[in-house]
């Protein structure tokens, strides 16, 4: 059956088709101008998504300007970074205000991997991280100015998460509320382990320095930008009845195991190295 009969005037007709031609109109200029919801989020996923290096320490033993994930090694999800639905038209990359998610993607990408900072500016040795020292995270987005994790502590105006617990977010600066401390995975050791270096792959507590409570794993999942369900990213210590911090606080900061070094390529490289002694 047509869309019109005999009785409907020209006029109207001619109408309804200049009004589905500007429709069209208007598509295509914001599709030459990248202003489509589906360009820009293909631009997110492009920026959040490139995959980048870790480092990989011969010995296990982290230092400040290592690129780390961190990984809570019990519910198996990374600490990411997500620009939230809302925010998508006005920014494409990290920028301050991003919220922090629990991720199930464990591949080493902008989004989920962090440079560890001394809280000297003009420290650039690397010096081994130690338990109990203060330090920053730091994103590694393409980006003019440097972003650092931080959570706020409650104010008036304060924005509270979907558990009603401290947001985990970005800033573009370096605050009281970006200090970070590695506490040992149980209590009775942190004494013990206070000062001693950090080693990599091994579970541990982050503490937020600012507000004494610990970074922290929601059970609650919300979807995201990136077509999966996600956990949120809070500062709260989770107490069992024993008043020891539960599985919700459990992290490791990931770095890659150096490569092993196989017996007969070692007795070359022995060999070799007395011929050139020779």
């Amino acid at each position: 059956m047509a869309e019109y009969n005999d009785g409907v005037l020209i006029g109207d007709w001619y109408e309804k088709i200049q009004q589905k031609q500007e429709v069209l109109n208007t598509y295509i200029r914001r599709k030459e101008k990248n202003l489509l919801l589906t360009q820009k989020t293909n631009a997110v996923k492009k920026n959040l998504l490139r995959e980048v290096p870790l480092h990989v320490q011969p010995d296990g033993i982290l230092r400040y300007g290592d690129t780390v994930q961190i990984v809570n090694p019990e519910l198996k999800v990374a600490l990411s970074n997500v620009i939230q639905f809302q925010d998508v038209f006005n920014i494409q990359n990290l920028a301050a205000g991003c919220v922090l998610s629990g991720s199930f993607d464990h591949t080493p990408c902008v989004r989920n991997v962090f440079r560890l900072v001394s809280m000297v500016p003009s420290d650039n040795e690397p010096k081994p991280l130690r338990f109990g020292d203060d330090f920053l995270l730091e994103t590694l987005h393409d980006g003019s100015v440097p972003l650092y994790v931080q959570s706020e502590i409650p104010n008036m105006n304060f924005d509270t998460g979907i558990t009603n617990h401290r947001k985990v977010k970005l800033t573009a600066t370096r605050n009281t509320y970006c200090r970070w401390s590695i506490l040992a995975y149980k209590k009775t050791e942190r004494e013990d382990l206070l000062n001693c270096v950090v080693q990599a792959n091994v579970p541990v507590r982050i503490n937020h320095s600012a507000s004494n409570q610990q970074l922290a794993v929601e059970p609650r999942l919300y979807d995201t930008l990136f077509d999966a369900m996600e956990h949120e990213i809070t500062v709260h210590t989770y107490m069992d009845i024993h008043r020891f911090e539960k599985i919700e606080n459990a992290w490791i900061l990931f770095t890659p195991p150096p490569p092993r070094v196989k017996p007969e390529d070692s007795t070359l490289q022995h060999t070799d190295d007395q011929l050139s002694n020779e």
